[in-house]
């Protein structure tokens, strides 16, 4: 916040003139078009725009490695309930060795995605201590993605509980791993859900777009399901085992009570490692 509150208005015109360039721009088209009409639109709406700036090369502030994990308590007025969530260091998947990123988002669907879930199962349906519970890969940032881990308490049920409960099933995933029917099953329905988000034309170019600025090519993407498809469960221990180390982590509890920071709107307590 320091560095913000030092910010001037020319310095925002200056980063705009410096990075919003058409040559450093992606522009996606999906639809029934063809590609005669796709360079007349684009030269009409455009062809004007001239580069006033040379892009330059991206300079990135390495992430320190991670000496300890970290926590952060959140208390605020406006908070109806308490929150929970864990956001490991992961690897982005343009940046992920192999199947590394694929096996992540495998576990995340496996430990957290839905009813079948292990922490929906062991949480909310056989202990009865939560709400709602997940996980989540995110992959797509320029340099590290986030693998985490969330969670709503049932009325009553202190935070701690919570985190005991879904360590618990975290440290049995370390010990045994996942099963062959889980990662079939698994497989199965992310491919599945991923031929149904092609049906959207918005989504595939999203997808596509963010693969593009981020290093990745439209190959990348094509091949997405085939590589999924390629995931073992010796892959999934290997991620998770490079993943899920405490001291890679920040976990954040979010609480009622408290002053709400004036002027400030609440949201659950995500941090950012990129």
């Amino acid at each position: 916040m320091s560095e913000v509150l030092q910010l001037k208005r020319q310095d925002a015109v200056d980063f705009y003139r410096a990075h919003y360039e058409p040559a450093n721009a992606v522009v996606v088209v999906t639809g029934d078009v063809t590609d005669d009409e796709v360079r007349a639109l684009a030269n009409k709406h455009y062809g004007g725009l001239k580069n006033l700036a040379i892009p330059q090369p991206r300079l990135r502030t390495a992430e320190p490695a991670p000496i300890a994990e970290r926590r952060v308590i959140l208390k605020d007025e406006r908070a109806a309930s308490p929150f929970w969530q864990r956001s490991y260091l992961a690897p982005a998947e343009v940046k992920a060795k192999g199947r590394e990123a694929q096996a992540l988002q495998v576990l995340a669907d496996i430990m957290g995605s839905g009813p079948r879930s292990r922490l929906y199962r062991k949480l909310v349906i056989e202990q009865k201590i939560a709400s709602q519970v997940g996980a989540w890969y995110s992959g797509d940032g320029l340099d590290h993605g986030s693998f985490g881990f969330y969670a709503t308490p049932n009325q009553g049920v202190e935070l701690a509980v919570i985190e005991d409960a879904i360590d618990s099933v975290i440290a049995e995933l370390m010990a045994n791993g996942v099963t062959q029917a889980e990662l079939d099953t698994t497989r199965n329905r992310v491919i599945a859900e991923s031929i149904y988000l092609l049906d959207n034309q918005e989504a595939l170019s999203r997808i596509i777009g963010a693969a593009l600025v981020t290093g990745q090519s439209v190959q990348d993407v094509l091949d997405w399901d085939r590589n999924i498809a390629a995931v073992t469960v010796a892959d999934v221990a290997m991620a998770a085992k490079a993943v899920l180390d405490r001291k890679n982590s920040v976990t954040g509890q979010l609480l009622p009570g408290g002053v709400a920071p004036v002027g400030d709107v609440l949201q659950p307590a995500v941090v950012n490692q990129n």
